[in-house]
């Protein structure tokens, strides 16, 4: 469809041209002439249009993306990993260290040049990988039937019970993180804020029905292909 809009594009232009030489030329122009120029400008600027969305589009339904983390004015502050109510800080300068680490699954943070880096896995309840962010890249098993939205700070995923399992969010100067991490084995580990706002870790063998009712309140629209990169207003 790409390559039908920009044959397209090509069309209306040679039209223009073809005008422009008359009129360079001094040629008798008509009105068929105005009504052709008329109609290829519609056609030229619609097709763009059409052509750029269709690429804005595709590059938003990728399964792959990148977080910008954008490095703030302040780097002390970018160091700051907020989870829940509770902060954690990086040494910058000392490479990844790991603040969560369960069967080879780590959770990974780091300071480069005042820019937080974060590596993170995330599997469904059948312990298979559903997404991965390395160095702020993010990539989501196309197979999953599980839904994401995301914008140029910010990547969340939802189960196909609507629930949140990782969310990564660089706002205020910090990287607001929270999951819901499974394994094979049946354990699970929730990491995100408490009823009374503070920080939380919490093992699903060890409180299974605490476990099952935590909930991340999501900060995207869904279902996210008619709500591309729409956030929800914060009350």
């Amino acid at each position: 469809m790409k390559l039908g809009y920009i044959l397209i594009i090509l069309a209306a232009v040679a039209v223009i041209l073809k005008f422009i030489d008359k009129i360079v030329k001094k040629d008798e122009l008509n009105w068929t002439n105005y009504l052709l120029l008329f109609i290829a400008i519609i056609v030229c600027v619609v097709s763009v249009k059409k052509l750029k969305n269709e690429i804005k589009s595709k590059k938003y339904n990728s399964e792959t993306g990148k977080i910008e983390g954008k490095a703030n004015s302040q780097s002390e502050k970018v160091r700051q990993i907020s989870i829940g109510g509770s902060t954690l800080v990086t040494d910058p300068g000392k490479g990844p260290f790991s603040f969560f680490d369960m069967y080879g699954d780590k959770l990974d943070a780091w300071t480069i040049d005042g820019k937080l880096y974060m590596n993170a896995i995330v599997r469904n309840t059948d312990g298979k990988v559903v997404a991965k962010i390395i160095a702020n890249e993010w990539k989501i098993n196309p197979n999953s039937t599980f839904d994401k939205n995301h914008d140029k700070w910010a990547i969340e995923v939802i189960n196909d019970r609507d629930e949140v399992i990782l969310q990564l969010d660089y706002k205020n100067g910090k990287a607001q993180f929270a999951a819901k991490f499974y394994f094979e084995d049946g354990e699970g580990v929730f990491m995100g804020p408490n009823a009374e706002g503070g920080g939380l870790i919490l093992k699903r063998k060890a409180h299974p029905e605490s476990f099952k009712n935590l909930k991340i309140n999501p900060i995207f629209k869904y279902p996210s292909n008619s709500n591309k990169g729409q956030r929800i207003k914060s009350k």
